[in-house]
């Protein structure tokens, strides 16, 4: 209980602001991924169109390889 008195306020403006870090974190997992995953890609062009479209929900467009 100490604790809960102790961080009150701090545990106050966490709930006040939100999950503003959780946001970045999961994004930067998402892009961590795919350059992990982008090994086998010719250039860092195609794997940049990865990173768009997995980042920004964008939907595939005929400029995206299908084979590498």
């Amino acid at each position: 209980m100490w604790t809960l008195n102790d961080n009150f306020y701090g545990i106050l403006e966490a709930i006040e602001t939100g999950p503003i870090n959780s946001v970045a974190e999961g994004l930067n997992n998402k892009i961590k991924i795919v350059v992990k995953r982008s090994h086998g890609f010719k250039t860092a062009k195609y794997r940049n169109i990865i990173i768009y479209l997995v980042a920004g929900k964008l939907e595939l467009f005929t400029g995206l390889p299908t084979q590498c």
